[in-house]
């Protein structure tokens, strides 16, 4: 479990709590600190608005040096890199089902719908900002993500056939 060293918390921020991964499959919970806690990156304060914008991730990835003392690695083929298709997303959401994780059954035309809208969004946005890249590009899926860490959506639970 993460220690609350002042040094860390000063330089890092809060850590997470066991509570806000209880539903993540699986459990990634490690027993050191490298870096910031990105459990909230996307709603630190619990208002539904992002630490970081998607151009100052889209720029970190770039070149996470342009924070101060930081030793992270450039990640240069999230700019060149497809994302995978809609189809293997569709394979991942079925077998995180039969997980017990709660997510929709979407059709593979849903999927990519809702994949496509999201990646145009976080394009556009980019280009406003003086960004370029190609909405199936593996960082415009990265910003995403990033995006949606801890933001919560009310999850209904899925009933089953009882005996």
């Amino acid at each position: 479990m993460i220690r609350t060293l002042v040094p860390d918390v000063l330089r890092y921020g809060d850590h997470s709590r066991l509570g806000e991964s209880i539903y993540d499959f699986p459990h990634q919970w490690g027993s050191k600190r490298t870096g910031p806690d990105l459990a909230r990156v996307g709603n630190p304060n619990g208002d539904g608005n992002p630490k970081y914008s998607n151009a100052w991730h889209f720029q970190h990835m770039a070149n996470p040096r342009m924070i101060e003392g930081s030793n992270m690695p450039n990640y240069p083929w999230l700019f060149t890199q497809k994302t995978e298709s809609a189809r293997s997303l569709v394979a991942k959401l079925a077998v995180q089902r039969m997980l017990g994780v709660p997510y929709p059954d979407y059709t593979e035309a849903e999927l990519a719908e809702i994949v496509d809208t999201q990646a145009k969004e976080i394009v556009a946005d980019l280009r406003g900002a003086g960004a370029q890249t190609e909405p199936d590009r593996e960082i415009v899926a990265l910003i995403a993500y990033l995006q949606k860490l801890g933001k919560y959506e009310t999850v209904t639970p899925v009933k089953t056939a009882t005996k």
